[in-house]
């Protein structure tokens, strides 16, 4: 009698224990799949905001690109003089919020204007941007 006693209580036991278990299983189930979906509801507007930003600054990059390239090759050909590329390298930035400074080097790596005043007449040849540009093409091509 003792036996079958001792028996239906470890068997009432593990059937607790195993009903316990998996309301566990099934709680942090379902915590994991609200956490999931609420992080996913949070990054997706961060991305297309992320998105967008990037957009934004490339859009910005582009323009001051084309504004670097046409006053660069109006000084360089002779049509323009220092002081109107230096007035725009100075006004870019305005234009493009993600970037801090610009600078025009010559083909010995020397700097001919600047938004950045102590680096004027510097010689940046050695920095690898420059070595790696001149590697690449020929000194009179204008690179951006």
């Amino acid at each position: 009698m003792h036996t079958k006693i001792y028996s239906r209580l470890r068997t009432n036991t593990t059937l607790l224990l195993i009903f316990i278990g998996l309301a566990l299983l099934a709680t942090l189930t379902f915590n994991y799949q609200q956490q999931s979906q609420q992080a996913r509801r949070h990054l997706a507007p961060t991305s297309v905001q992320a998105a967008r930003l990037i957009q934004r600054q490339l859009q910005e990059i582009g323009g001051a690109l084309n504004i670097l390239a046409d006053a660069g090759q109006r000084y360089f050909s002779g049509t323009a003089a220092l002081t109107e590329l230096d007035t725009r390298i100075h006004n870019l930035n305005g234009v493009i919020s993600s970037v801090g400074n610009f600078a025009l080097l010559d083909a010995e790596g020397f700097v001919i204007t600047t938004n950045l005043d102590p680096l004027y007449m510097q010689n940046l040849a050695y920095r690898e941007y420059f070595t790696h540009a001149r590697e690449l093409m020929d000194p009179p091509t204008l690179i951006l």
